[in-house]
């Protein structure tokens, strides 16, 4: 009798257990998955910021230049 319940027992919780360990992997699969996706959006962004302050730079020295070269001629017509 207790021979009967013992094997479907086993049967079952050696069953869960694959479901659990497929469930953890599965997991663990999706979890890299969007932290590596994520990373390179990152990685995008940083590159983007680069260059987008690169041109600002540009853009104030620029505008320093024209503020310095109008206080020149404001100089010289005073």
């Amino acid at each position: 009798t207790m021979d009967q319940y013992f094997l479907p027992i086993i049967l079952f919780l050696a069953g869960q257990t694959v479901i659990f360990i497929t469930a953890c992997i599965t997991i663990y699969v999706r979890t890299m998955t969007k932290l590596k996706e994520l990373e390179i959006r990152v990685q995008m962004v940083e590159k983007n910021e680069g260059k987008i302050f690169a041109k600002l730079d540009e853009v104030l020295t620029t505008v320093h230049s024209i503020d310095l070269k109008l206080e020149h001629k404001q100089d010289k017509n005073n």
